[in-house]
């Protein structure tokens, strides 16, 4: 028509949602349910004992996933909010044992003689922290495996026992 028309108008932006899962072996949170697009999202992983994150990835709905680089020992991340809903996922995987340090390398013994040991995983914060300690000649010698537990962590120790004569192994 003919007459002019006045229009009023509020804008807003957008709330959009933030989920974030794990695969178990940790936990992953950001610091809001929801963010408004291009915000920064402060994202915090936080791994069980014995485990790494090893993955962590953002997925907008109906996008595609988006890889967030790991480093090592970082805990804290971060992202820019999308202009949709946002689905983080946190993956770890074990910490494997690099190996187990042993306080002696070798020693001379005589029959009835007894030597202590001890053995260290490395690194300490491994996943799987179980020694077995075995003699490759249970003739020559025996070895016999206690755990100490201690405020400064798990501390492996053996007792091995000369019973014969001849070389022999001990394994940890």
């Amino acid at each position: 028509p003919d007459q002019a028309a006045t229009v009023y108008a509020t804008f807003a932006k957008k709330d959009y949602r933030i989920s974030a899962e794990s695969d178990g072996h940790g936990t992953v949170m950001s610091d809001k349910a929801s963010a408004q697009y291009q915000d920064q999202i402060k994202l915090s992983v936080i791994p069980k004992a014995g485990y790494r994150l090893y993955t962590l990835t953002y997925t907008p709905a109906g996008g595609n996933v988006t890889n967030i680089p790991v480093t090592e020992g970082v805990y804290e991340y971060s992202i820019s909010m999308p202009a949709a809903d946002v689905k983080v996922r946190a993956v770890f995987d074990r910490i494997p044992v690099d190996g187990v340090t042993i306080s002696q390398d070798n020693a001379s013994m005589r029959v009835d003689d007894e030597l202590a040991l001890t053995a260290t995983v490395v690194p300490a914060d491994a996943l799987i922290q179980d020694i077995t300690w075995e003699s490759s000649d249970a003739s020559v010698a025996t070895v016999t495996g206690t755990v100490i537990v201690t405020d400064d962590g798990t501390v492996y120790s053996a007792k091995v026992k000369a019973v014969g004569t001849g070389d022999v192994t001990i394994y940890a």
